[in-house]
């Protein structure tokens, strides 16, 4: 399965949207590096195949990041047997979520799995909980300042799931600033996949994002 992504700099202009996505403008993967699609093919399957409980999880703002980390190491290491899970960065003490290499490469793909619970919708939800994004949004672009250490002939990246979100996450001006604050550290933010979830007759959608250094 191939994915579309979604290039968040030409996606503002609704007069250019296609019409079989409300907010979204599609076209083809192009990847330079060791290929991260199949991260992203196996995160969006382990997300389906438990849509409910990730409902669930999603209506009372719970973070599942250690689960998810498992699942794909679990999914991923038979097909890509040199990934590592806490992979340490080099000459620090502090650890990447997942590395490997692929097809003979010596170049290892760096990757973070990171998670940002937002406030918005707010009829998702057990009950009212605040989630500072601002704060999430800066801990992510820490994490982009450790993997641009990184020499440029490896795959830097970050995939990033977010939720909930509306169904005008796109036209959101409070969301775009805080992806415009992402797009000045990274060098594209592609949207790899959506998952619409439902709960007690209330809907959400969880965003999947790639951002490439």
């Amino acid at each position: 399965m191939q994915h579309a992504v979604f290039s968040w700099e030409i996606s503002l202009d609704s007069r250019q949207l296609p019409e079989q996505s409300a907010h979204a403008h599609y076209t083809n993967v192009r990847v330079n590096y060791v290929n991260p699609e199949k991260f992203i093919q196996a995160s969006e399957s382990i997300l389906q195949d438990s849509i409910d409980v990730i409902a669930r999880l999603v209506w009372d703002r719970s973070r599942f990041e250690n689960w998810l980390q498992v699942e794909l190491l679990k999914n991923l290491e038979k097909h890509v047997p040199s990934m590592q899970i806490e992979k340490a960065y080099s000459n620090s003490q502090e650890r990447c979520d997942f590395w490997w290499t692929e097809n003979g490469s010596k170049d290892g793909s760096w990757l973070e799995l990171k998670l940002c619970v937002t406030n918005y919708c707010s009829k998702f939800a057990s009950q009212h909980k605040t989630r500072p994004i601002t704060n999430q949004i800066s801990d992510i672009m820490r994490d982009a300042e450790k993997l641009r250490r990184i020499p440029e002939g490896s795959y830097r990246g970050i995939v990033l799931l977010c939720y909930p979100l509306p169904d005008d996450y796109q036209s959101n001006s409070f969301w775009h600033a805080h992806m415009q604050r992402l797009q000045n550290v990274v060098t594209s933010i592609d949207e790899a996949f959506v998952l619409k979830l439902s709960r007690q007759g209330q809907s959400c959608n969880l965003v999947c994002y790639e951002l490439k250094l």
